[in-house]
């Protein structure tokens, strides 16, 4: 404040990932009467928005600008928001609504792409999933990635994503004994789910009612047994079910 004029403004982001950011802003010049601007803005998956509005003894003005882009890419057309030089194409099948961790407002949508529009060429770019999206029925088994783009280059990440329940099985042999520490948990896609652990208790993502799972801790056709899931309810409140079930030959 100098005399008859002052100036005096308040900015700042919300929302967890700061997508949403607002500056207010009033002054008074001795010549040229009080002027006050209100302008928001919000950062969204398919683009940016920002309306402000000015106010003063003379005039008045509001707003509006709207930026995005576009990617065309091999598993369809992805709207974002304005794209820079090097961009990288995150691919999450069935994980719509998880958001990237490292870019506000953007995250997969219901097709299984998002993109991140802007990356360093010729460094070490961090591409991450917010762990805190994903849901009960969702398995993400590796959520961070890592890429070097070289200049104007268009990289692609791509997530292994699970789609089921989780289940907390304690495995028993038909003898009774537990299988060893150590052993492979494979759905019958071979995917690798897990590892067994003590007293022959193992945790698995992505599983559905009925489904078969192989327990193998060597190479030998004797060296390995099976587990049929139960019936698994939805919503369990631990956000797993506690099975102990047997592991036969066949």
């Amino acid at each position: 404040q100098s005399g008859s004029s002052y100036n005096t403004g308040l900015s700042g982001s919300l929302l967890d990932d700061n997508r949403l950011n607002y500056y207010v802003q009033t002054g008074k010049a001795s010549h040229a009467g009080q002027t006050s601007t209100a302008d928001v803005g919000y950062m969204g998956s398919m683009g940016n928005a920002e309306l402000g509005y000015t106010y003063s003894d003379a005039y008045q003005q509001t707003n509006l600008n709207l930026s995005g882009g576009a990617l065309l890419h091999s598993g369809g057309l992805t709207l974002t928001q304005p794209l820079q030089n090097t961009v990288v194409l995150v691919e999450a099948k069935e994980a719509q609504g998880v958001r990237l961790e490292n870019q506000p407002g953007v995250a997969i949508n219901r097709s299984g792409y998002a993109v991140m529009t802007s990356a360093t060429a010729y460094h070490h770019n961090r591409v991450a999933l917010r762990t805190d999206d994903i849901g009960a029925n969702l398995d993400i088994p590796l959520a961070v990635k890592d890429v070097v783009p070289t200049y104007g280059a268009i990289s692609r990440v791509t997530f292994e994503t699970r789609s089921g329940k989780s289940a907390l099985i304690h495995a028993l042999l038909a003898d009774g004994d537990v299988p060893a520490i150590g052993a492979s948990v494979f759905n019958q896609n071979g995917s690798n789910l897990g590892v067994v652990g003590t007293n022959g208790s193992t945790f698995v993502s992505g599983v559905a009612s009925g489904e078969r799972l192989q327990l193998r801790w060597g190479s030998s056709d004797n060296e390995h047994c099976w587990i049929t899931l139960p019936e698994l309810e939805n919503g369990s409140q631990a956000g797993y079910q506690e099975f102990t079930l047997r592991c036969t030959p066949n």
